[in-house]
Formats: structure tokens, sequence, C-alpha cells
């Protein structure tokens, strides 16, 4: 069955590589290919693994294509329609897997928008609905479609459920696509494994992306609040006289005591402290009877269910639901584990990524795809992986004398060397960098850290006053929106973009006009090591006992911190026309080992003049005259 190629041509090497995944399914080999922006990717990936399923007639494999987020799952869908457009005849199917709450369209569903929902909570009460009777579970057959929306808007035509009926479909396609927490959540594993028949063996995985090992850590963590925990008292106050009065005095018991404890180490924390998984199984785990537990919260929240429908939710379920979970870790995989409190809040926190990922090795065949992907040797040890891996890199895409490397000496983000001459020297750069880039195009710069950015900034826009110069500022907060951002730029010249390395917009951020890019600099404000914690220094003993004190350092600090840096790097060049400035803001770049693992000693390098040494003696002399 032919399966057709849906552009006009390849771009460079793309073709090669899909010959290359090719040979490595065939002998069932792990693919790692780290390619950079703008070279396709994504339509590499599919079509090489389609082809080969469809050549080879392997029914019996499945596709799961797994993304950061829910809206990197549109760019996916617009390739395989792609693909289905230009080969009407292949036989294939694909479809997507979302958050039952994001496909949820019940006429309650305004109850849940204001209420307190985890995942877990939600997927309770839907389950709830559908035994009730009060959710339209119709079959629909299937069609192609383009996007998620053209999906769901199709789905409702026919006054059905989306969820039920996208559900349906993923069961009966070759290419399914989700979200990481559909894998790396060991919560959302268990359900995702049982409602879609999933069998590892037959699975061939994509993980795009996959440079993102904290994102797959943050999907394994656990953790439950103080509120949480007093609000579960109050059910049970409430719905007490319901049950069982001993065990309502057992369960009231166990919870007081868990408060307590989160009261007593947690109230005053800002940062995360380490409270210790031993501890918490001496005090709490070991004087819990969880079957107690259980029936209260079951009971509980089907009481709640009849009296409060849609909008409620149980507490005893969340509290339940933590201390399982700690207890099957203590018992499984203690040393990878550690807790620790913060804001009123229990954390239990994953401390290497293989005790998330060692499932991987049973799967078909394990794609790994990313512009910025670390070396082999990491991927093996940190995802643990024991399978042969082909590595393929991708290089020299695009014209080295397309970009031009700039290093600033005098400044660094090194913790033990923050101060206000440190940040002034920051800002400075930052205005000569924006003064040095025509007006039309953006220079984005990228801190290590919120804190660091704020710092940075509110100097710098101190200092265009006492020079008379402005500037257009756009600021990376928590809750800005990518899209919004797009707007705002296409009617601003003089842009600087501030944005933190490794978060949203060093990800997934893009501005072209007919194909080029407009970010014509990238400054990158200090190497982005991470912060000292005490999550930090557990994660460190851990590595240090598995990999010895050398990869340690690297897995845990330079690799990750290199990879911040290039995925920032990335967002400059889209396409071979594209030219762009690197300033590398930190003289620890100018180590051997850091100048070869960014690639820089092909290029040749320049240095930024010297700052403006008199202004900054004259800020730091009027802040030191001011706090007096």
């Amino acid at each position: 069955m032919t399966l057709n190629w849906p552009y006009q041509h390849y771009r460079i090497r793309q073709k090669d590589v899909v010959d290359k995944i090719i040979d490595a399914l065939s002998h069932r080999e792990f693919v790692a290919l780290s390619a950079p922006t703008g070279f396709g990717k994504t339509i590499t990936i599919l079509y090489a693994v389609l082809k080969f399923i469809l050549d080879q007639d392997c029914t019996d494999l499945k596709v799961l294509y797994l993304v950061r987020t829910k809206n990197e799952v549109e760019p996916v869908l617009r390739e395989l329609y792609a693909l289905k457009r230009s080969s009407p005849e292949s036989d294939f199917k694909y479809s997507f897997i979302i958050g039952k709450r994001n496909l949820c369209y019940h006429i309650l569903m305004t109850y849940y928008e204001e209420a307190d929902f985890d995942y877990e909570d939600f997927a309770q009460i839907c389950k709830h609905l559908r035994r009730q009777g009060q959710c339209p579970l119709l079959r629909v057959e299937y069609k192609t479609f383009e996007s998620t929306k053209d999906a769901v808007d199709y789905i409702l035509k026919f006054g059905a459920c989306p969820w039920y009926v996208i559900n349906a479909w993923g069961r009966d396609v070759d290419v399914l696509i989700g979200t990481y927490p559909f894998l790396f959540n060991p919560y959302i594993r268990r359900s995702f494994i049982e409602e879609y028949e999933v069998n590892f063996p037959s699975m061939i995985l994509v993980l795009d992306e996959a440079h993102n090992l904290e994102s797959i850590l943050q999907n394994a963590n656990r953790s439950i609040s103080l509120r949480t925990v007093l609000r579960a008292l109050e059910d049970l106050k409430k719905y007490g006289d319901l049950l069982d009065g001993r065990k309502v005095e057992v369960a009231e018991r166990y919870i007081r005591a868990l408060a307590k404890f989160i009261q007593l180490r947690a109230r005053d924390q800002e940062k995360l402290s380490r409270v210790g998984l031993e501890t918490f199984n001496e005090e709490i785990l070991n004087v819990v009877d969880l079957d107690v537990l259980e029936e209260a919260a079951l009971k509980i929240l089907q009481l709640k269910m009849k009296l409060e429908g849609f909008k409620s939710r149980c507490f005893i379920c969340s509290v339940f639901r933590f201390l399982l979970a700690s207890r099957i870790i203590y018992d499984l995989s203690r040393e990878n584990y550690e807790l620790f409190a913060v804001k009123n809040r229990l954390e239990l926190k994953v401390l290497v990524p293989f005790a998330v990922t060692s499932f991987l090795n049973d799967v078909y065949s394990l794609i790994l795809s990313s512009g910025t992907l670390p070396p082999k040797e990491y991927l093996v040890d940190v995802f643990g992986i024991n399978r042969d891996i082909s590595y393929i890199e991708v290089k020299d895409v695009f014209p080295e004398s397309n970009v031009k490397f700039f290093i600033g000496p005098e400044a660094t983000s090194k913790y033990t060397e923050r101060s206000l001459t440190n940040f002034l020297k920051m800002a400075i750069y930052i205005l000569r960098i924006r003064s040095l880039i025509e007006p039309e195009y953006i220079v984005l710069v990228a801190y290590p850290s919120y804190e660091f950015l704020e710092n940075v900034y509110k100097l710098l826009r101190e200092l265009e006053k006492r020079l008379g110069v402005g500037f257009n500022h756009i600021v990376e907060g928590k809750e800005t929106k990518l899209v919004d951002v797009a707007e705002e730029v296409k009617s601003r010249i003089n842009v600087i973009l501030h944005c933190v390395a490794g978060g949203k917009f060093t990800e997934g951020i893009e501005f072209t006009v007919n194909k080029r890019s407009l970010i014509r600099a990238i400054a990158v404000a200090g190497l982005p090591f991470p912060e000292p914690s005490e999550y930090l220094e557990a994660r460190m003993r851990r590595y240090k006992e598995m990999f010895g004190r050398e990869k340690a350092w690297d897995y845990l600090m330079l690799i990750p911190t290199i990879v911040k840096v290039k995925q920032a790097l990335g967002r400059a060049i889209r396409s071979p026309e594209d030219k762009a400035f690197f300033f590398l803001l930190d003289r620890r770049v100018l180590s051997q080992r850091i100048l070869k693992l960014l690639e820089i000693e092909k290029y040749r390098m320049f240095y930024l003049p010297p700052s403006a040494k008199r202004l900054i003696t004259e800020m730091v002399v009027e802040r030191s005259s001011a706090r007096e």
C-alpha cells in the first residue's frame, strides 16, 4: 500500500533520516533523532513509522505519539491530515487523547469551572455521571480531521459526548496522539492502559521534545495541601453521622495526625524543605489503616454525589490517594523519591527519571525526538534504557555563516556572585544589544529564573530613564499566553522579549513573516544552572550513588543547562535564509567543556566591549547612599 510524501520535495536530509528510522524499526532498535527546528522532525517521523507499518503489513503495531502540552497535539494532527490527503487510499486512522475535563460538554460543566478539582476527582465524577445515565454515550462513525476542534465540532453535531466518542476511536486507530501524563503519571497510566488495552510490545512510542525530562518528572510527583486535609475533616463532621461511628473516629484521628504533620513542617516554608520519606513513614504511614480511609472516602463520595451532584469533591479521596501513593512508593522505590514541605503543602517528588521511565524498555520501539537532544550516554543512564539506540544527529542544515556568537565575559549568573553590580552589567549588555539590532527585529533575552529576570529588568528600566532611551518590553509571566504575545509583537518595534530559559517562550515561541524569523538576536543572560535547593541536593546525592561524582554533575547540572541554552538559541533560525546573533552573557561559557557542548568551537567568537564601568559605579554608590 503506497504512502506518499505529502509535500513537493524533501528538505535537506529528510529522506536520509526516513530511511534510517525505517532501518532501525526493522531491527527493533530505539531511535534518538536530534535535528534543528525547521528540519521537519514531526512529518519525518510520522511518514517513516507509517511507511514501515504499511509496507511490512505490521497491522498489530500501534503508534503512540506523546507531546508535552495539549496545544502541541495540533501540529501532529495537521501533519497526519496532510499525509491522509496525499495518500487517500492508505488505510490508516489516527486520533488523539486529552484530559476528560477538556472534552466534557455536560450541561453542568459550569459547576466544574467553580470547583477545585484535580484530574482524578474529575475522573471519579465522570464515571458516576456515566453510570447514572446522565451523559449522551453515543457512537459516531470515524472521520478524518485536521484539528481537535474539527473532531469535537463533528461529534457535537450528533449530540454525543466528545470524550466517549474519541475514547472509542482511540482503541481502533493506528496513530494515537496524547500528552506526557498518559504514560509518565503512574496514576493516569494505569487507567490509560486499561481503557485503551495498551500492549507495550506492540507499541511504537514517539516522545516529542524529549529533552523535557523535568516535565516527565513533574508528572510523577504527588502533593497534598493542608487546606485539602482540613476540608476532609469538615466532610467527616458533616457526613460522619451516616457512617459507622467507630470508623469515623478512627479516620478522623488519622486525618488530624496528617494535618498536624503538615502544620509542623510546612506552615512557614517558602522554599522546598526536605521532610524525609522515612520520617513520614514512621509518623504517618505506619499508623494509618488505609482500608478504613478508603471505605470512608468511597461512602462519603457517594453521599456527596447524591446530595451535591456534579460540583461535589471528595477531599478524603484526595487524602487517601496521597497516602496510598506514598505507601506504594515507600515499599517499592523509596530510594528514588523524597518528601518535601512547602507553603502548607507536602510534595512527594521523584529524584531520578528512570524511576518513571523504566517501562520504556518494554515497547516495540522508542523514538526520542528533539532539536536539543542530550548525548546518547545520558539517555541510556538517566532514562534507564537497556536497548540498542540508533542515534541520528542532523547538523549543518543551515549555513554556519548565518550565525555569529558573542561572549559577554564581564557578567555571570553564578549564584554566589549575584549582586547589584552584576545585575547592572547584564542590564547594560542587554541595552547595548538592543541598540545594535534593526528596530523591526526582536531581541529575545533568556534568564536563569524569574527572580533573576526581575532583578535585571528593574535596573534595565531605570537605565533607560537615565540614558533617555526607550524600548518596547514584553515580559514572560507564569500566566502569559503565547498567542497574546504574538499579537502584541506585530504592532511594535524595538521589542525586547524577556523570558526564562526552559520556560514557555524558549520552548515553543515562533515569530515569522513570509517564513522568515523576526527574532534576530538571542541573549542568554547567564547560564541557567539549577539554583541551590534541598530538592537539588537530594537529587545530587542519589545521582552520585548511581553514576559517580563526575557523571552526577554532568547529568544533573551541566547537560540540562546546555539543553536550555540550545533551546533558547533555537528560537531564531527557522529557515536557511534566517540570520541571527547569539550573545552569551556569562564568563563560564569560556570553559572548554561548555564551548564543546554548545558546539561553538567551529564558529568564530567575538567579545562584547567592556560595560560602562563609570555608570555602574555611580548607580551602586547612589543605591548605597540611599540605604544609609
